[in-house]
């Protein structure tokens, strides 16, 4: 469940607000992004390019007799044409930048207020690896990680009670307990 905080709220509940969404699409080390809009915009010394021309659909999908799943992507599509983006295409961006596996961020805004504070954030993930491109556009899938967010493990830790014969340095620390898929060894 998102959470804004109150000026955002307040600005949010006036009838002549107008929203808009700033993404932040994160390179390399991921020191560094580039802000991309719908329409060309400064917050502070962040500039977001006016480039989005489709924020495209949530996608997510389950198969419950395949027993296969997708997590929550969504395609935003950009404009690629010849001098859109510092003297040339978007793509150009892509032989010195790596996008692919790095992170994004998407943010609620509101005019008159810091566009990327945390307050703001509506959705986070990593960008797919396979970044789509013609002459006139590029299109970039986002990946939903936030489900991963705010998850507890389950977590049972080791008593002397339950377990009489443990170790004392290990008491009050967690079972170690595994996820994935694994299969008896056979032929060793």
């Amino acid at each position: 469940m998102l959470s804004f905080n109150t000026t955002l709220v307040n600005k949010l509940k006036l009838r002549n607000a107008q929203t808009f969404w700033c993404l932040k699409l994160y390179y390399n080390d991921e020191s560094a992004f580039i802000g991309v809009s719908d329409t060309h915009r400064v917050d502070g010394s962040d500039i977001y390019y006016g480039l989005v021309t489709d924020w495209g659909n949530t996608n997510q999908s389950i198969d419950y007799f395949e027993f296969s799943s997708s997590i929550s992507n969504v395609t935003v599509k950009m404009v690629n044409t010849h001098n859109t983006f510092q003297g040339g295409r978007f793509s150009d961006q892509l032989s010195s930048k790596n996008f692919g596996n790095r992170k994004w961020e998407l943010f609620q805004c509101v005019h008159g207020l810091t566009y990327d504070t945390s307050a703001n954030l509506i959705g986070t993930g990593m960008i797919a690896g396979d970044i789509g491109y013609n002459r006139n556009e590029i299109m970039l899938t986002l990946l939903d990680f936030t489900t991963y967010y705010h998850k507890e493990l389950p977590k049972t830790v080791i008593d002397s009670s339950t377990y009489p014969n443990a170790p004392e340095k290990n008491l009050g620390k967690p079972i170690p307990m595994t996820y994935g898929y694994f299969h008896e060894r056979t032929g060793a």
